[in-house]
């Protein structure tokens, strides 16, 4: 049985999850949570934090020692700080001179070309860097290194927030991670044209030779769109989206048990 607590509030949330209430008649196993915004955790009673506004939903799948599994959920409300920003503020980002956003967390290896900012544009953002440093928009961090990796808060002129967690990679690391050589491209956090008239492209490759669901969800957490994949070697797959009112919603690529999540704007 999942509970937390709190339920709601602005973020950054840190919200206590408790699985510890969970009972079965010949004993439990494993415990998984999926906190829904792309976090997960296999210890019983865990925190996470939420950096980002959204409502999410948090599960908790326990399996028995017989390999039976039961799945329980709970829904964080996390609000923005400026309850007039709730639902329209994107973390954006520039990558290697491309622009791209809608994760809060990113990874890139070490020596990748970075600039923060946030959508929609021209709203004016200071970018406050993990040591207390603040910059304009349109910052360039220059490359980065391992010691750039933390929580850079950015803050629109109205006060609005968005927190990026940035993960930045040793060579070596990202070398035996995801076999890298100078001329290779790391796709994992690429979800583009952010906003979109109906049409995106999603990096995969960090999915090759496994099978993906991607679903879309309203800000309320309506399931929208919900397709199956089954990635070989390519690097992108193609979403429409035409069909869709306008709106800010969140993409979810599920697979071995791990959850990542974008906010996408839709502009049809």
């Amino acid at each position: 049985m999942a509970t937390a607590t709190p339920l709601s509030g602005s973020f950054p949330l840190t919200v206590s999850f408790t699985g510890s209430g969970s009972t079965d008649d010949i004993g439990i196993s494993t415990f998984n949570w999926d906190f829904g915004d792309g976090g997960a955790s296999s210890i019983v009673d865990t925190d996470h934090t939420y950096t980002s506004a959204g409502l999410f939903t948090a599960s908790l799948t326990v399996e028995d020692t017989d390999g039976q599994r039961s799945t329980s959920t709970v829904t964080i409300n996390v609000s923005n700080p400026n309850p007039l920003c709730n639902g329209v503020i994107i973390p954006e980002y520039r990558v290697n001179g491309e622009w791209l956003s809608g994760s809060n967390e990113l990874t890139v290896p070490e020596g990748t070309e970075l600039m923060f900012s946030m959508l929609p544009n021209g709203i004016g953002v200071t970018v406050e860097y993990p040591d207390g440093r603040v910059f304009g928009d349109d910052y360039l961090l220059g490359e980065v290194s391992v010691t750039d990796s933390g929580a850079y808060k950015l803050t629109s002129a109205q006060g609005c927030i968005t927190i990026v967690d940035l993960n930045v990679e040793g060579l070596s690391l990202v070398a035996r991670k995801y076999n890298y050589k100078d001329d290779d491209t790391n796709y994992e956090n690429l979800v583009f044209p952010n906003p979109t008239s109906g049409k995106i492209k999603v990096g995969v490759s960090e999915y090759s030779l496994k099978n993906i669901d991607v679903k879309l969800f309203s800000i309320y957490g309506s399931l929208v769109f919900e397709k199956s994949f089954e990635v070989k070697n390519e690097k992108f797959i193609d979403l429409n989206f035409y069909n869709l009112v306008d709106g800010l919603y969140i993409l979810k690529i599920y697979s071995d048990k791990k959850v990542k999540h974008f906010k996408i704007i839709v502009f049809n």
